[in-house]
């Protein structure tokens, strides 16, 4: 079983790299470099993110995230705006232009990614969409179960109604002669 979760886990990253490589071309040839990708895409679903937020979500570094936000907004495709309510905060929204730039950029993304997997059979995109759908729902339930499993206080551990709800699953050690 360890073989089908790592060559599914090296699947994964394969394809990931895959699309990131399609998306790069189209960025490099409108001269944005790569890692702003994923600042972008947030910036565009999420006008007025901050920084912090950026940071978060990306798991890139702030100092990282302000580069990429000073070459973004040198570049036209966003505006750096002070929070109305607390000027130390700086919101990113994108700028009218790059709307349709990033519209158009993601068109031709999709239509390059259309045109490769129209290469594969129908009946086998099908069942690799379903594929897809079951791992991102088992996906969203683990994330789920951490979150509520995070949000537990130390204080309710080991309290009888955790001794009923949870079983040791734990095998016996064993023991030599």
């Amino acid at each position: 079983m360890p073989d089908r979760f790592e060559e599914l886990h090296r699947l994964l990253r394969g394809v990931t790299r895959g699309v990131f490589h399609l998306a790069k071309d189209m960025l490099h040839g409108h001269g944005l470099p790569p890692p702003s990708m994923p600042v972008m895409r947030l910036i565009f679903h999420a006008p007025g993110i901050t920084v912090s937020e950026l940071s978060r979500e990306t798991g890139m570094a702030k100092s990282y995230i302000s580069k990429t936000i000073e070459s973004l907004a040198g570049a036209g495709i966003v505006d750096k705006r002070k929070d109305p309510t607390d000027h130390r905060v700086l919101r990113v929204h994108p700028t009218a232009a790059a709307m349709a730039r990033f519209h158009g950029m993601h068109a031709a993304v999709e239509a390059r990614l259309a045109d490769i997997i129209a290469t594969l059979p129908v009946e086998r995109v099908d069942a690799l969409i379903d594929g897809l759908r079951m791992l991102q729902a088992a996906l969203d339930r683990a994330a789920a179960d951490a979150t509520r499993g995070a949000a537990a206080t130390p204080s309710d551990a080991g309290t009888p109604a955790d001794a009923a709800t949870h079983t040791n699953t734990k095998k016996p050690e064993a023991t030599t002669p």
